[in-house]
C-alpha cells in the first residue's frame, strides 16, 4: 500500500525530474499554516527525502532538514482540522541499531522538536506509519507495523494532549502483518486494514468505555478488537 505522502512525492518527481529534497510547511504572511510542501530526489543511487536547500524564508519552514544524514525514512502526515489544520508528521528514524518512530507537529509558527513516539526503544523495526484524525475531536490516531524477528505485527497508538500513548496490538501475534492503513468508521470505532500472506485483513477497533476520549484518561485501556475480514494475498 502506498501512502499519500509517498504518492505526492513520486508525482512531483515524475513531473519535474530530479530536484533537491524538502519537506516543509508553508504559512501565510501572518504565520498561519497553509499546507505541506514536498520535493524529493528520486534517484535510486542517491535518494534524498529531507535535505533542504534553504533555511526558513519566504514563509516556507523545512521540517527535519538533517533527516537524510540521520537515514530517516519517508514521512506520513495528517492535519487536525480542529486545530487550524496543523499537521502531525510521523516517520522512522535509525536509533543506532534499527528503526523506531519519531514525530513532530506544527505549532505557533514553527515545528516542535522531533521526539520519539515511544519513550523506550523497541526491539523490532518500526516502519510505514499511517495516520488518521478523529472527525469530531481531530485527535490523531497512528498505526504502523514492526518487523519482529521476521514476523510483522501491526500496532495502534493514540495522541493524548502532548504525547502518544502506549502501543495496542491490532494483528495476531503469529500472523505476518504489514502495511496498515487506519480510517474512522463510526465515532467510537476505527478500521485498520493491513496485508498478510493470506490476503488483506480489516480489524475494527472499538472504544468500549467511555465512548469519547478526554485528556485525563488512558484510551488504550478501553480498546477491543471486534471484527476481521480477509481477501486476496499480497
Amino acid at each position: 500500500m502506498l501512502n499519500k505522502t509517498a504518492a505526492v512525492m513520486i508525482l512531483v518527481c515524475l513531473a519535474a525530474g530530479p530536484v533537491l529534497a524538502e519537506i516543509s510547511a508553508e504559512c501565510d504572511d501572518q504565520g498561519r499554516y497553509l499546507r505541506m510542501l514536498y520535493r524529493t530526489n528520486a534517484s535510486t543511487k542517491n535518494l534524498k527525502i529531507w535535505s533542504s536547500p534553504r533555511s526558513t524564508r519566504d514563509n516556507i519552514h523545512p521540517l527535519n532538514p538533517e533527516g537524510d544524514a540521520l537515514m530517516d525514512s519517508w514521512p506520513y502526515y495528517v492535519e487536525n482540522r480542529l486545530d487550524g489544520n496543523r499537521p502531525y508528521v510521523v516517520w522512522s528514524r535509525f536509533n543506532g541499531n534499527d528503526y523506531d518512530l519519531v514525530w513532530s507537529r506544527w505549532s505557533d509558527g514553527g515545528w516542535l522538536p522531533v521526539q520519539w513516539v515511544e519513550a523506550t526503544m523497541q526491539t523490532g523495526v518500526e516502519q510505514d506509519a499511517n495516520l488518521a484524525s478523529h472527525p469530531d475531536t481531530g485527535r490523531p490516531h497512528l498505526v504502523w507495523w514492526s518487523d519482529e524477528g521476521g514476523i510483522g505485527r501491526v500496532y495502534l497508538s493514540i495522541f493524548l494532549h502532548s504525547r502518544w500513548m502506549g502501543r495496542f496490538l491490532v494483528s495476531d501475534l503469529e500472523v505476518d502483518s504489514r502495511y496498515p492503513v487506519v480510517e474512522f468508521v463510526e465515532d467510537n470505532k476505527i478500521k485498520v486494514t493491513y496485508d498478510t500472506v493470506d490476503g488483506p485483513i480489516s480489524r475494527v477497533i472499538v472504544f468500549n468505555s467511555p465512548n469519547t476520549i478526554t485528556d485525563d484518561i488512558d484510551p488504550m485501556t478501553h480498546l477491543k478488537r471486534e471484527l476481521q475480514n480477509s481477501g486476496s494475498g499480497f
